[in-house]
Parts: structure tokens; C-alpha cells; sequence
């Protein structure tokens, strides 16, 4: 049965995505087929290559200034200055987040893996949605495609390839079931970050299974390390809970029959606190 991994798009959140990776590696489960949308499709693109260090150092170690231009700490003058000349050139200059990409990204290896992938981005101009695997995007033009499904507009620029202007994925697809199903898929995995963006009814009628936090993964555009960490620590532990590893919902408990009678106990004390506080 072709298995497919489709990665939800959602800014700095897609860091929840890395821990998911780390379960599933350790769990032995394997996707023939990756769609992502946005950071989906990015964090994808190094699954593909099995680059799950380099994936999980980047986002262990980049701030905001790695991923956009942002000012130096000046005054309110030098701040409208810079909201203008956002405002000015269509949003924030991601000049940084695309050094990494090109930087990790290994445009022959991606095209040669065993793991088939695609991505979602958008025309600017009528939001006509373009759903590409790698056999539809040109040669040595992955990174343009990445970043143009990355581009998170107003915020971020448009992304032009071919006197063209591209737009987030978000804005017609935030979870690709569709195209996976395309590709050839049986049975979807997927991992939904919360993210801004049209996620459409699952009409693909295969057997789905969504990974999701039960906390806050905090805010799109704000890259923060500690923050990155905490959400790859809930992405690990939920991912094991789908699969029967841990209990719980807010908190992961080892699915062990020995501590049956602990956790028995703790559900009582639990719920009786409840009822005191209704």
C-alpha cells in the first residue's frame, strides 16, 4: 500500500514537523509519497533526503533575522521607514531563509530518491493553484518552486519564476491531500500545524490519520530556538501516541500494561477534581 506524508503548511510552527519526522524514523514507518504546502513542503524536501539533523539543527539554531531581513533595534523613525519600504516592495525580504534552502538543498538527490515528492504554490494573479511533483518542475528549478510555496503574501514577497508571481500554497491548499492521492497514494499520514491558509474538505475517501498538537505552537513569523524545540518534543510524542506508543491527549503517558494501576489512580484523582470544579 503506497503511503503518503502530507505536511501542512505554517510558518515558524512547521517546527512541529521535525519531531513528527523522529517518531516516524524511529517507528520504522516510511512514506513512498511527500506533499507539502509552504514549510510543509520545505521541511519535506528534507525528509526526502533523509536529512533529518540537518533539519532538526537548522531549526534548533536559526532566529528571525535568519529567515527575513528585519531592521537593527533603532528608533520609530528608522521602524516606519522600514514597515514603508515593506509595504513599498510587497513584503519582507526572505533573502535569508533562501541561502539555507539553497545551502541544504540537493536539487539531483531530491529528483533521484526513493520517496516521490511535490509541492503547492499559487499565481499571484487569478490565485490559480499549481500542484507540481518534480517531474513538472524544470531542472535546477526545485528551489524557486520551494521558496514561491513558502511565500506567505502580504507578509512575504511574491515569488517570480518566469515573469510570473507565485503565493504561498495556503492560498488555494494547505494540506495537499489531493495531489498525494495523485501521485499515486493509499493512505494518508498527515500533520496539520495550525497554519493561516484554505485547508479543503478530506474528499480524497482514503484511510487518514491527522497528527496535531493539543498546545499552541506559537506564532507564524516569530523563529525563536526554544520554541522550536518545545514543538519537535510535541510532534515526537504525538506522533507516538497515533501509533500506540503513549496515552493521553494534553500529556503523553507510557502505554505500558504495568503502570495500568497508576494511571487508573490518576484518572480518578483527575476527574474528581473536575467535578469539585464544576
Amino acid at each position: 500500500m503506497q503511503k503518503a506524508l502530507v505536511l501542512a503548511g505554517g510558518g515558524a510552527k512547521g517546527s512541529y514537523q521535525v519531531g513528527v519526522w523522529r517518531a516516524l524514523c524511529e517507528l520504522g514507518w516510511q512514506p513512498d509519497i511527500i506533499t507539502g504546502t509552504s514549510v510543509g513542503c520545505l521541511n519535506g524536501a528534507m525528509f526526502v533526503l533523509d536529512q533529518y539533523e540537518v533539519a532538526r539543527d537548522m531549526w534548533l539554531t536559526i532566529g528571525d533575522s535568519d529567515v527575513m531581513t528585519l531592521p537593527e533595534e533603532r528608533g520609530l523613525s528608522e521602524l516606519h521607514q522600514f514597515l514603508q519600504d515593506v509595504v513599498k516592495n510587497g513584503g519582507l525580504d526572505v533573502t535569508p531563509l533562501e541561502q539555507i534552502v539553497e545551502r541544504v538543498l540537493d536539487e539531483d538527490a531530491l529528483r533521484r530518491a526513493r520517496i516521490q515528492f511535490g509541492l503547492v504554490t499559487v499565481e499571484r494573479r487569478g490565485l490559480r493553484a499549481r500542484e507540481l511533483t518534480l517531474d513538472e518542475i524544470p531542472q535546477g528549478m526545485v528551489k524557486d518552486y520551494l521558496m514561491a510555496s513558502a511565500a506567505c503574501f502580504p507578509a512575504i514577497r511574491a515569488r517570480e519564476i518566469d515573469g510570473v508571481k507565485y503565493l504561498d500554497g495556503g492560498y488555494s491548499d494547505n494540506m495537499p491531500f489531493g495531489l498525494a492521492k495523485r501521485m499515486g497514494a493509499e493512505q494518508l499520514l498527515c500533520v496539520n500545524v495550525d497554519g493561516i491558509g484554505i485547508t479543503r474538505p478530506n474528499f480524497s475517501g482514503l484511510p487518514t490519520t491527522v497528527i496535531e498538537s493539543h498546545w499552541d505552537l506559537g506564532d507564524i513569523l516569530r523563529f525563536q530556538p526554544q520554541v522550536a524545540r518545545r514543538n519537535m518534543e510535541l510532534g515526537y510524542y504525538d506522533t507516538l501516541r497515533q501509533f500506540g506508543r503513549v496515552r493521553g491527549t494534553a500529556y503523553a503517558l507510557r502505554a505500558d500494561a504495568r503502570f495500568e494501576p497508576e494511571l487508573a489512580a490518576f484518572r480518578a484523582e483527575y476527574a474528581a477534581l473536575l467535578l469539585r470544579g464544576s
